[in-house]
C-alpha cells in the first residue's frame, strides 16, 4: 500500500507540484486517499462528458 501511495503522489507531482500538494492537503481533511480522489475526478469528468453529448 506505501508503494501505491508514492505512485499516485509521483503522478500528481509531475502533473503540477503545487496541484499535488494541494490535492494532498484536500485528501487528508476529507480522510481519503489520492487514489480514491483522482478516481472520483475521472468518474465526474467522463458523466459531465458524456451528459453534455446526449444533448447534442
Amino acid at each position: 500500500m506505501n508503494d501505491s501511495k508514492k505512485y499516485w503522489s509521483y503522478i500528481l507531482r509531475r502533473v503540477d507540484p503545487d496541484l499535488g500538494k494541494r490535492v494532498k492537503h484536500f485528501c487528508v481533511d476529507e480522510g481519503i486517499t489520492i487514489r480514491e480522489f483522482i478516481i472520483k475526478s475521472i468518474e465526474y469528468y467522463l458523466l459531465a462528458l458524456l451528459g453534455t453529448q446526449e444533448d447534442n
